[in-house]
């Protein structure tokens, strides 16, 4: 498997708006859209198992079972099933945050970015003002995004270009799009080599409008690592199938009869062959094609088990794992956690990305300075709970953690800091009544 870069370093002097530039980055990301459209595909089902060919009149099954779709839903689903909660800190923020949040139904935007990072190995969203001086948040397919960082040892965001192909009026593809950088942000169209710009609007924000989302630090996908052996599955299966159809359409040998030649052509197309100088007795049977069925069960097991193992993603379908134990499950989830946790961080640093920006916004707004040192993110594994455990494992907790450690290993506890309110308050209310 090619390894592909999808990071792209220049010098902070770098003019974006020169017409050279532009189209080396565009060169350079165009390898990147074939592999991003390939993906997508996978995903949906269009996979090399349907470019399989056999000679003419043999049977050709192509059969898809789709791991990567099944990798990537229950991946993203057990990262971002459930949607993550934000503590901001200050008062004001939280109900500036809190408008901002429905209005752009941001639980949809962070589980396309979960997705999207998933699929692609990266997503991006692009932060901007509306007509309406609404403040927008955008999720954007990587395909149509280049993220630039600069090329010193802190590697900051220099730039990025959101662009997409159009076909104008004169039935020519054009490039659109825009270039956001930290001092401003302008328009473009470039057709056949020549680059219009439009006027230069002024960034008051100081920092580049459109931030990165990593799946890790490699921006690999969920599945790029499994692809070969995907491949080789199918093919098996398939090919399993097309045995299955030449066994049902096997040959019946006729031997020592004396037929004319228009009733041999006859049995010759329906599956029939006639020998007549084979033997001197008749013989009528099916001709047998040697049997590798056990072979092919062992390795389409073997490829099954290696796709989930690699993947970390278990093979919910497994006859045991229902009834397998907790700790054993642990065990099971192992892997899927682990990358889990690699993926968190790697949106950990995004979101405050995105809320540097917001708070950026915020103080341009008001004339206040906000700090972000109080914005924390909490994740949720979006597993089936057991309840019962959870309370017995939180009353153990009980003198050993503090009252908000323990309510956090409650699944049914959705907001601690609320619930710890309505605990006070309930005790507040009994000791107004001592003979209760």
């Amino acid at each position: 498997m090619e390894i592909l870069e999808k990071v792209f370093y220049r010098a902070e002097d770098t003019n974006f708006a020169d017409k050279e530039v532009l189209k080396k980055l565009f060169e350079a990301h165009e390898s990147l859209i074939e592999y991003y459209k390939k993906n997508r595909e996978r995903y949906l089902g269009k996979q090399d198992v349907f470019l399989l060919k056999t000679k003419e009149g043999k049977p050709n099954n192509q059969i898809c079972v789709n791991f990567i779709k099944y990798i990537t839903d229950m991946e993203c689903g057990y990262f971002a099933g459930l949607p993550w909660t934000y503590s901001l800190g200050d008062k004001n923020i939280a109900e500036t945050f809190s408008a901002i949040k429905d209005n752009n139904e941001l639980e949809n935007i962070d589980y396309n970015h979960a997705e999207n990072c998933s699929i692609y190995g990266h997503s991006f969203e692009l932060q901007f003002i509306d007509g309406q001086g609404e403040y927008r948040m955008i999720d954007l397919l990587p395909e149509n995004v280049i993220m630039i960082y600069s090329d010193s040892v802190e590697k900051s965001r220099l730039a990025a270009i959101y662009y997409a192909s159009k076909i104008d009026s004169s039935n020519k593809v054009v490039q659109v799009g825009t270039i956001y950088t930290r001092d401003y942000q302008q328009d473009f169209l470039l057709s056949e080599g020549n680059l219009l710009l439009e006027q230069e609007t002024v960034n008051n924000i100081g920092k580049v409008a459109i931030v990165e989302f990593k799946q890790n630090k490699y921006r690999t996908s969920c599945f790029d690592d499994i692809l070969t052996m995907i491949d080789a599955y199918n093919k098996g299966i398939s090919e399993k199938a097309n045995d299955v159809e030449y066994f049902a359409d096997a040959y019946l040998l006729i031997a020592g009869a004396v037929l004319d030649e228009d009733t041999a052509k006859s049995l010759k197309l329906d599956r029939l062959i006639y020998l007549e100088e084979l033997t001197d007795k008749y013989d009528i049977r099916f001709l047998e094609k040697p049997n590798a069925d056990g072979s092919q069960e062992n390795l389409l097991d073997r490829l099954r088990k290696e796709i989930f193992t690699i993947s970390g993603v278990p093979d919910m379908t497994a006859e045991d794992f229902g009834n397998a134990s907790g700790k054993s499950l642990r065990y099971r989830m192992l892997a899927l956690e682990n990358s889990r946790t690699k993926k968190e961080m790697q949106f950990r640093s995004a979101l405050r990305q995105r809320f540097k920006h917001l708070l950026s916004w915020l103080g341009k707004l008001t004339g206040t300075g906000f700090s972000g040192n109080n914005i924390d993110f909490t994740f949720f594994k979006n597993i089936p709970a057991d309840i019962a455990e959870e309370i017995s494992n939180a009353k153990n907790l009980s003198g050993v953690v503090s009252q908000k450690t323990q309510l956090e290993t409650l699944s049914i506890v959705d907001d601690v800091k609320e619930e710890i309110e309505l605990i006070n308050k309930e005790k507040g209310s009994i000791d107004e009544f001592p003979g209760v």
